[in-house]
């Protein structure tokens, strides 16, 4: 008897204690989430940017959720929605449940990844509901400019076309499906980037597929297969560019001496697939080992002293052909396996960069108030065996939020980019693979940049479409 009321005293004593300290309330342990989750959202109380996640198993429970978070006596001008892919296939009912619950004139950018990135946590299971929404407002002096191609209903201009020669953004958002006319517009882009006069920068993500349906969606409408929506920033908000890759080189330098687009058939005058078979089976047993434990072998192709990661999607004869833009005779290319160690010491390279190029710049540089991330569907818990290692070390960065999701492909240029305010700079995009990518978004001082602002729809929707 004495044991039991002792038990019950004690019992009672430590629920008192826990209430004291807020880590349960009532009968439930529920405040105990809300705790973690303020603790998650504290970094963004007063910005002008927020993002917002549910884990919720339903999916429309889970628009809900993230749609009463969003404040309405402060109404967002611009949403992204990441859906997870295990909500794909309700993505056409999310799009229309989120964009008839935001205010009047807030533009709505959707996509599905593999999983999405909010409240400064990485949900990067692509087999476990996730959903997250990310808002920002606009700075004075500052303008976005939507826009949607489709490969077959309604393809992107050709490079030369005035289309691109009026868009005079200082930088673009892409958000497409696997399907999309990607390169096309990032050659149109690179036209566009050479009529401004800070860095132009491009960046982005390619969707999960989910069988034939839409991935990708403007405002209410999900659009069909191959398509791409972008947005363009100018005036006083810009993008900036950290871009991290995520491999090791297993083989020396080689010299393309042919081969045709996609299809490397020469590697230093000899049949490319027996040099690659040749360094495949003289890699260390370590290295074979994280091979097995990755996708296997890719390829790197030389840019600017570093290298874009292709993927090798297929043997033949004595060849092999690649993912990505095709090759030229005399690229220089490179083997390289992923690895954690490998992906985490280039962040940390890629972030340091950043520091070194804000240290040098003149006391007007923008403000980085928010970041969108690119992961990836390949890195996560499952490189790196811990979970947020890529979005706490971007979190280093700024002192906003961070959204984003978990891509097929990342859209952007090599190293980092956006940091260089003084004359014209523009920096070639690319699609990545074993990438994170952090596009921040930065603000600029008004006075300087106001005489930038005039209406873009006025300049070139009339040209296209």
């Amino acid at each position: 008897m004495f044991v039991l009321i002792a038990t019950n005293i004690f019992n009672f004593i430590l629920y008192i204690f826990l209430i004291q300290y807020g880590i349960v309330s009532g009968f439930t342990l529920r405040s105990l989430t809300v705790k973690n989750r303020k603790t998650r959202l504290s970094y963004q109380a007063h910005s002008s940017w927020k993002t917002f996640v549910s884990t919720n198993l339903n999916p429309i429970s889970a628009a809900s959720e993230i749609l009463n978070e969003i404040p309405r006596n402060s109404p967002p001008q611009i949403v992204f929605l990441f859906v997870g892919k295990a909500h794909g296939k309700s993505f056409e009912k999310i799009v229309e449940q989120v964009y008839t619950s935001l205010p009047s004139g807030t533009r709505l950018l959707s996509i599905v990844g593999g999983g999405v990135i909010g409240e400064n946590s990485e949900f990067d299971e692509p087999s476990k509901p996730s959903m997250a929404i990310m808002t920002g407002k606009l700075p004075k002096g500052a303008e976005i400019e939507v826009f949607s191609f489709n490969e077959l209903k309604k393809p992107p201009p050709p490079p030369e076309s005035e289309y691109w020669k009026k868009l005079d953004s200082s930088s673009y958002l892409l958000l497409a499906d696997p399907w999309s006319p990607v390169t096309d517009i990032l050659k149109g882009l690179s036209v566009a980037s050479s009529t401004v006069e800070r860095d132009a920068v491009v960046v982005g993500g390619i969707s999960m597929a989910v069988g034939a349906k839409p991935t990708v969606a403007v405002d209410a409408n999900a659009l069909p297969q191959g398509s791409l929506v972008g947005v363009g920033f100018r005036g006083t908000l810009s993008l900036q560019a950290v871009v991290a890759q995520g491999c090791q080189p297993v083989s020396r330098i080689y010299t393309v001496t042919a081969c045709e687009k996609n299809y490397i058939r020469e590697l230093d005058f000899k049949p490319a697939l027996k040099v690659m078979e040749k360094c495949i089976s003289s890699a260390n047993e370590n290295i074979v080992e994280q091979r097995k434990r990755s996708s296997g072998i890719v390829c790197g192709v030389a840019r600017k002293g570093d290298y874009l990661i292709r993927s090798i999607v297929g043997c033949r004869k004595n060849g092999f052909s690649i993912a990505g833009k095709p090759l030229q005779t005399g690229d220089m290319i490179r083997f390289f396996v992923r690895d954690k160690n490998a992906a985490k010491a280039d962040l940390d390279l890629m972030l340091k960069r950043t520091e070194m190029e804000r240290s040098l710049q003149p006391d007007n540089v923008p403000t980085p108030v928010a970041a969108l991330q690119v992961s990836c569907v390949a890195r996560g818990r499952q490189l790196f065996g811990v979970p947020n290692m890529d979005v706490s070390k971007i979190q280093e960065l700024l002192a906003g939020p961070v959204g984003g999701f978990y891509a097929n492909g990342q859209i952007g240029p090599v190293g980092i980019a956006g940091f260089s305010t003084n004359g014209k700079n523009p920096v070639e995009s690319h699609v990545h693979g074993f990438t994170t990518i952090a596009a921040l978004f930065c603000e600029h001082d008004y006075k300087s940049s106001s005489n930038m602002v005039d209406s873009l729809s006025d300049k070139a929707l009339d040209v296209w479409g």
